[in-house]
């Protein structure tokens, strides 16, 4: 087979990938989710106990966002932690251990998700501030992992689905939160949907989060 015909058929083949990449990211709905939030609490769920715990609220305001500071290349940013919290209270019996995890207590506590929240998304980047905070990720659908001294890794990955997009944040072999933020009322208002799971999880958390425009 010759190269010239060669180069045709890989052509060919890349084809397909590369239209599903492009239907992948919906300009318009980028720019109509671009804009200033607040949270809807007639329409969104209850915060999910454990998440709601005071201990589990402590600390940096950009740990209700996930992510990681804008220009640290994307990453479950390491914030300050709170400290552990104490025997009994909201928490089920098998995740109180597990909460001594600061790391694991961070990512449960951005269930809570902020009351009034600024997003921007494109193409390269999705990017949320949050009380001048600015937390971001790129959604390419790539992993990026961040290791901590003590050895832990955490991750982050994004991708657009079309009119949706997904933002992931976990510790590796532990837990791992997923958003999924689609525009509805014709654009009038966000929803924002989070499931938590994973072995340090007793059981799968989520919860709808409503948005309207400020």
């Amino acid at each position: 087979m010759s190269r010239a015909r060669l180069g045709v058929l890989m052509g060919l083949l890349l084809l397909p990938a590369a239209l599903v990449a492009q239907q992948a990211y919906d300009p318009a709905t980028a720019a109509a989710m671009s804009g200033s939030w607040i949270i809807d609490r007639e329409r969104s769920e209850p915060v999910p106990g454990p998440a709601a715990e005071p201990e589990v609220q402590r600390g940096n305001p950009a740990a209700a966002v996930g992510g990681a500071p804008t220009g640290a290349g994307g990453g479950s940013g390491r914030r300050g932690a709170a400290p552990a919290p104490p025997s009994g209270g909201g928490f089920p019996a098998g995740a109180r251990g597990a909460m001594r995890d600061p790391n694991l207590r961070e990512l449960v506590s951005q269930l809570r998700a902020p009351e009034l929240m600024t997003l921007f998304a494109s193409d390269t980047s999705v990017i949320v501030t949050v009380q001048d905070v600015h937390v971001s990720w790129t959604p390419d659908g790539r992993k990026r992992q961040q290791a901590l001294f003590d050895g832990t890794l955490l991750h982050n990955s994004a991708r657009w689905k079309g009119r949706k997009v997904e933002l992931v944040d976990g510790i590796e072999g532990s837990a791992e939160l997923k958003r999924e933020i689609h525009l509805i009322d014709d654009g009038a208002a966000l929803e924002v949907k989070l499931e938590l799971g994973g072995p340090a999880m007793p059981r799968k958390m989520s919860r709808k989060v409503v948005y309207v425009r400020q």
